[in-house]
């Protein structure tokens, strides 16, 4: 089957952290087809299945990372995200091209189990913040939505897994007849659910010869449970990867904190209020940084997590704040999804033909860190209680250098948002 023959599965995944303010676009919705089944609510998943999926996700957040063709740069991505938005593709993947998608993603469940554990995830993931929720500045939301060229027609079993598994309609859009309506549609839902902090995803060109859209946000604000005092924050010089080195600004806090240090790398976490989410800092010794990303890898970041203790720490930390784009198609083809973007693909679970092809998966990332929280990656809230004061010498870490961080909830172990700085500056 040739490319131009094939109908086309556009893959849009757009995750977002924040903690600011925000103005949200409006949202026009579009006509939608829904399956007449509720979500399932609280599915019985066991631990140990979420553990895995969990674990899965880490790894494959670590094999997109290595993927990646520049390190030295700074770098925002949601593996939680990503494969939330493939989860929904995959369920109607069959034979080869399942088996592709769930190895490229590291998948070690059966691929027809993973949209229930996925369901128990999310939901669970949705409780890390608001059963602990005390105001509006902690919010996690997650939000699916596929998009349907109108006139085609998707199975009932399929309609039935989206609502079930994704709490997911499908919207009916008019791609090649008005490809500007149905992307600005898109874009003003994707603002909607990322607070107006992601805007402008697609283009018109992009979307004008697809014919099914599969959209994932992740809107995370959070605030730190122990603030930085903006009044301590100054310049200090931060080292690039090149030996040059300028001054950026860094905010100063101490307090009882999960630290651990293994080998050439120290990692302190920082958490949240009121939830169980945190965010961990990794950084490698100066001048070590490159031997760190080529090492990491899975296995240390459970090691990393197993490790932690809480120890008195002297912290200093760069503000930062980007957005990160990516395309991820070839990457993807690297780790082994080969079909899914040809014109062997086998989507059948979806509308009942072969018909359709990935020809596009993007991504993109905000996320702010300053004194208040985090956003994006950045504005999540953990509650931490406070340990009794241990008269122990403090550790003093200044963040002074190219390092990772990542976004955990403790729950669940889920990595939601995983990154590294090479210059808080850009």
């Amino acid at each position: 089957m040739s490319r131009s023959k094939a109908l086309i599965t556009f893959v849009v995944v757009a995750a977002f952290l924040s903690v600011s303010l925000w103005r949200v676009s409006a949202y026009t919705p579009a006509p939608m087809q829904r399956s007449s089944k509720p979500r399932i609510e609280n599915p019985r998943i066991p631990d140990d299945t979420l553990k895995s999926l969990a674990d899965s996700h880490r790894a494959f957040a670590l094999k997109l990372y290595h993927a990646l063709p520049n390190h030295k740069t700074n770098i925002v991505f949601s593996p939680y995200s990503i494969e939330a938005a493939l989860a929904m593709t995959m369920a109607g993947a069959r034979g080869q091209t399942a088996q592709q998608m769930a190895a490229a993603l590291d998948l070690t469940l059966p691929p027809p189990d993973v949209a229930a554990a996925m369901n128990a995830l999310d939901q669970r993931l949705r409780r890390a913040v608001s059963r602990k929720q005390s105001s509006d500045a902690d919010a996690l939301s997650i939000a699916n939505a596929i998009w349907l060229q109108k006139g085609e027609t998707l199975l009932p079993a399929y309609l039935d897994c989206l609502a079930e598994n994704f709490g997911a309609g499908v919207g009916e859009l008019n791609f090649s007849g008005s490809p500007a309506e149905a992307a600005k549609i898109i874009n003003d839902w994707v603002s909607a659910e990322t607070k107006g902090k992601i805007t402008d995803l697609l283009t018109a060109d992009a979307v004008q010869s697809a014919r099914l859209v599969l959209t994932n946000a992740i809107y995370f604000k959070g605030i730190w449970a122990e603030q930085f005092n903006k009044q301590a924050t100054n310049p200090q010089p931060f080292h690039f990867l090149d030996g040059t080195s300028a001054e950026v600004p860094t905010m100063h806090n101490a307090g009882r904190l999960q630290y651990a240090r293994q080998g050439d790398l120290e990692v302190v976490e920082l958490p949240y209020r009121n939830s169980t989410l945190a965010m961990r800092f990794i950084v490698p010794a100066a001048g070590k940084f490159d031997a760190a990303a080529k090492d990491l890898n899975s296995a240390a970041l459970a090691a990393i997590s197993d490790g932690l203790a809480a120890k008195q720490v002297v912290l200093s930390v760069p503000k930062f704040k980007f957005t990160g784009t990516m395309s991820l198609n070839e990457i993807l083809i690297t780790l082994g999804m080969k079909d899914a973007f040809s014109g062997s693909a086998d989507f059948s679970g979806i509308n009942g033909k072969k018909d359709l092809f990935i020809s596009d998966v993007i991504h993109k990332a905000f996320i702010l860190v300053d004194e208040e929280g985090t956003e994006a990656a950045a504005a999540t809230g953990v509650a931490m209680a406070r340990a009794s004061i241990v008269r122990d010498q403090p550790i003093v870490l200044t963040i002074d250098r190219p390092f990772f961080f990542q976004i955990v909830d403790h729950d669940t172990g889920e990595t939601l948002f995983f990154g590294s700085i090479a210059d808080p500056r850009k």
